[in-house]
């Protein structure tokens, strides 16, 4: 009987997570491809533990030698420690499990997760009657709570942050230690013969995200997938394959690095393995055709030295080949370059050298026939793909021009002539990528540095410090101080260097005055903010200066952690290197490429790059606008930025007004960029005109009709500014209603935000009506006031 291809399919969406059952969907496809014919699903609510464990062991009954065998886990993973060793002899270890959908079943005596050693207990099991096993998990044990600024409610984690039973977790590990031995055969990390497929590094967190099509899958899955599809029978290799599942979650801004562990050579589901980065290739007329393409992924510009075949990899090479062509399965490349004379075979073997920058997809308007054509001819962006549905940044026509948006819907820069600023929109969708990639740097193993610098991130308040986690929870407010304060608890000498990095891709060096880094020295802590006078005064936080004061918006702080004094700052000055300068370290060559575009190196250091250490820790934060107590917000005529013409209307001049107000929405109609508001009630009102809903930042949440606030008075409420205030007198009979004059600042949308508070108690009575350019919004002590657009009204 011919070998059996057999899987096990597990999908647990306990505690809410959408992607799961998707996930298993897009695994049976892709196994169906690779020829599994023996499929086993255990989904929703089947995947209880009883079940899963019964599902399993049916599996290993059923496996004969030489069949090929996977196990597939995607939801929720955590990890609990011990609070006290198990024995004298051996330190107690953390315990990771994974979550079933009855986990929230779990008492004192019955724990409902399968724990690592469990899992790792049934491949000892199943790999006794074969070794061709494969286990791929999308989830993770990192114990961080987090989340992902960027992508915001199109992204949830899959970890499980609230532990049960945690005081009996030293209980269980006796027990495991009794039932699997924990230090023998069915330690979690000890079975040679298990291809192990993780969703990131350890600590990292594992993500699933919802598509523009609003279908959640995991992030590793989902790359995954596809990448396993297209290679069917072309005796890829796992580590080649998770080079190319990384490069897919790096373009579409998914904060983990999964990889292959175990004997990641192995060509998918079989024992035979292959050399990484080696494929065959043949030459006809000085063009190489090398037998690999996007299901190994390649890029165009990659480059190859090409040698005969039985020749070590690290062998002098015959020729140079760069890849003009990337098929799905083989790849065209000219010969550039030939070695010291010697023939080049007509077939033989091609060897990955030079990896070329990967580019990421933007959304283009098919109108805008000039800008593809430019972010085609770009380094770092290409064009999206019909059938290319993760989130992506996008440019978007819009009445009062073009809008450039990232991969979270928040808007970076407004264009108001698009069709003649072709250059300036490519220069801004290449600093989000730039800014992705940079963010994604990560060493390799052979060049992760060990280090024990710990970090604290804190805002500087009156009488104290207010703690900035590295979750992405916490937020910083504009004209905030902060102060980091690094602490060095190791022995060697350190240094760091740190980089802001903004939701326009900006990226900038904060230790100016130190650029080769900040040296800190064996057991001694740095503080950066810290004024002449030893006081940590701190640094203040501004908005970018191109994007619109919307809503909030995501930033990082990116440390790089050395031994060695290195100068990075040509990652802040894109296009700014090239004139004879050269890489001199490895990562000197990972941020020349984040910088300018062009190769790197791949693989071990060549002998003229010095081979760094380094580490990466990023602080994601979110920045919120400036705000101020609802009593204090200003009135128009003393708002800073008020144009002195506006107070002449209708002969504003326009070119004053757009330096406040970012541009006149419609001004090639003759709107002015503001709103009047008339009261024709018989009680004072207080009027509110803002860009941002007072609500969004103190509940998260948006009110978009008109609704009474019972109990809410003005002194109750936070404006993000800008924001400008009036109180406007009662109506009387007989006499002119009172009017008041506001400036616009929503661009973005061609509307200010209204709030209407009545009477000397100044009670919020309407919130958060929106007033097109131009209009006059007529308040007659209803819950909806009148608005008569602009040109309907003589005045």
């Amino acid at each position: 009987m011919p070998p059996t291809k057999r899987a096990l399919l597990i999908a647990s969406p306990f505690g809410g997570l959408q992607g799961p059952e998707h996930d298993v969907e897009t695994m049976t496809k892709a196994l169906q491809s690779n020829g599994f014919n023996d499929i086993t699903k255990c989904v929703a609510a089947e995947a209880t533990r009883d079940k899963i464990l019964e599902k399993w062991r049916e599996l290993i009954d059923h496996t004969m030698p030489d069949d090929a065998v996977v196990f597939y886990y995607s939801g929720h993973g955590a990890l609990v420690k011990p609070h006290s060793p198990v024995s004298d002899n051996r330190k107690s270890k953390s315990l990771q499990f994974i979550v079933p959908m009855d986990y929230d079943k779990s008492n004192a005596k019955d724990f409902r997760g399968i724990f690592d050693v469990e899992i790792s207990h049934l491949l000892w099991q199943i790999t006794k009657k074969t070794h061709n096993v494969t286990v791929i998990l999308d989830c993770c044990h990192s114990g961080r709570m987090a989340r992902n600024p960027k992508l915001g409610s199109h992204s949830s984690p899959k970890f499980l942050t609230e532990i049960q039973y945690r005081d009996d977790v030293d209980e269980i590990e006796r027990k495991l230690q009794h039932d699997f031995r924990l230090d023998g055969d069915a330690h979690p990390e000890g079975n040679p013969f298990t291809v192990r497929i993780v969703a990131g590094t350890q600590g990292e967190t594992a993500w699933e995200h919802a598509d523009q099509e609003g279908r959640w899958q995991g992030a590793l899955t989902r790359a995954l997938g596809v990448a396993l599809e297209e290679a069917a029978g072309k005796g890829i290799s796992w580590h080649t394959t998770m080079i190319r599942v990384r490069d897919a979650l790096a373009a579409s801004n998914s904060p983990q690095h999964p990889d292959a562990e175990g004997p990641s050579k192995r060509i998918h589901f079989t024992l035979e393995e292959t050399d990484p980065g080696v494929f065959s290739f043949d030459v006809k007329d000085k063009i190489a055709t090398i037998k690999g393409g996007r299901v190994a992924g390649f890029a165009k510009n990659d480059v190859f030295a090409l040698v005969p075949h039985g020749r070590e990899s690290k062998a002098p090479w015959v020729a140079k080949a760069k890849l003009s062509s990337v098929d799905v399965f083989d790849s065209i490349g000219d010969i550039t370059e030939k070695g010291s004379g010697e023939t080049l075979p007509e077939r033989g073997v091609a060897i990955l050298i030079e990896r070329a920058l990967r580019s990421s997809p933007i959304k283009i308007p098919l109108e805008m026939i000039e800008l593809q054509k430019a972010v085609e001819s770009s380094k770092f962006l290409r064009v999206r793909a019909r059938d290319e549905t993760e989130r992506m940044p996008s440019v978007r026509l819009e009445k009062d021009g073009a809008s450039l948006y990232d991969e979270g819907g928040i808007c970076i820069e407004v264009f108001c002539s698009p069709f003649d600023q072709t250059s300036k929109i490519v220069c801004a969708a290449e600093n989000l990528t730039r800014a992705k990639m940079f963010q994604t740097l990560r060493p390799n193993d052979w060049e992760r540095l060990s280090h024990d610098l710990q970090l604290n991130f804190d805002v500087v308040v009156p009488g104290g410090r207010r703690a900035i986690s590295s979750s992405g929870e916490t937020h910083v407010s504009e004209d905030e101080k902060a102060c980091i304060w690094l602490h060095n608890k190791g022995k060697r000498t350190l240094y760091v260097n740190i980089f802001d990095v903004n939701v326009a891709g900006q990226i900038v060096l904060v230790n100016v005055d130190d650029p080769g880094g900040i040296e800190i020295e064996g057991q001694s802590t740095y503080v950066y903010g810290r004024n002449r006078q030893g006081e940590a005064e701190g640094q203040d936080f501004s908005w970018p200066d191109s994007v619109p004061v919307c809503e909030a918006i995501y930033e990082s702080l990116v440390f790089i952690v050395t031994e060695n004094i290195i100068n990075l700052r040509h990652v802040e000055s894109p296009g700014m290197i090239g004139r004879g300068e050269a890489p001199r370290s490895t990562l000197e060559d990972l941020t020349f490429q984040i910088a300018c575009g062009g190769v790197r190196n791949y693989g071990p250091p060549r002998r003229q790059l010095t081979p760094i250490r380094f580490d990466v820790i990023e602080i994601p934060f979110t920045l919120h606008p400036r705000t101020c107590a609802g009593e204090a917000v200003p009135d128009p005529q003393k708002c800073e930025e008020w144009p002195k013409t506006l107070q002449r209307w209708p002969n504003i001049d326009e070119s004053a007004a757009k330096g406040f107000f970012g541009a006149v929405l419609r001004a090639g109609h003759g709107i002015p960029p503001c709103i009047w508001v008339t009261n024709e009630y018989t009680e004072q009102i207080t009027v509110v005109v803002s860009k941002l809903r007072p609500s969004r930042l103190w509940t998260g949440s948006e009110l978009n009709a008109s609704a009474t606030g019972v109990g809410v008075t003005l002194s109750m409420e936070t404006y993000a500014l800008p924001a400008a205030k009036k109180t406007l007198g009662p109506y009387t009979n007989g006499q002119s209603p009172v009017t008041g004059t506001f400036p616009l600042w929503n661009r973005r949308e061609g509307c200010g935000v209204v709030c209407i508070y009545l009477g000397y108690e100044e009670r919020c009575f309407i919130m958060n009506d929106q007033v097109p350019i131009g209009a006059t919004a007529v308040f007659k002590g209803q819950p909806d006031m009148e608005i008569i657009e602009y040109g309907g009204l003589e005045r």
